[in-house]
């Protein structure tokens, strides 16, 4: 084990093979359309579809990591 692990959100624009290879932990930011109820995280939408719900006019909002999913990834990582 090294020194010391890297955390980083999804908006870091890095392929998540390219994360795991390098040992990045990675915490999912989330994002939903219109006034939904339900928030999606990028590996639950793929890209294509989530582009076609803009073309047709719906308003993504993203939010940023909940705390609780870093401290949860944290304590992973310590553990």
């Amino acid at each position: 084990m090294s020194d010391f692990v890297i955390h980083t959100d999804s908006g870091c624009d890095i392929p998540r093979d390219v994360l795991s290879d390098m040992g990045i932990e990675l915490c999912e930011l989330t994002f939903r359309f219109d006034d939904a109820s339900k928030d999606f995280t990028n590996g639950e939408l793929p890209i294509v579809d989530f582009y076609e719900k803009m073309k047709k006019g719906h308003q993504a909002k993203t939010s940023a990591v909940n705390p609780s999913v870093f401290v949860d990834s944290f304590e992973k990582t310590l553990a």
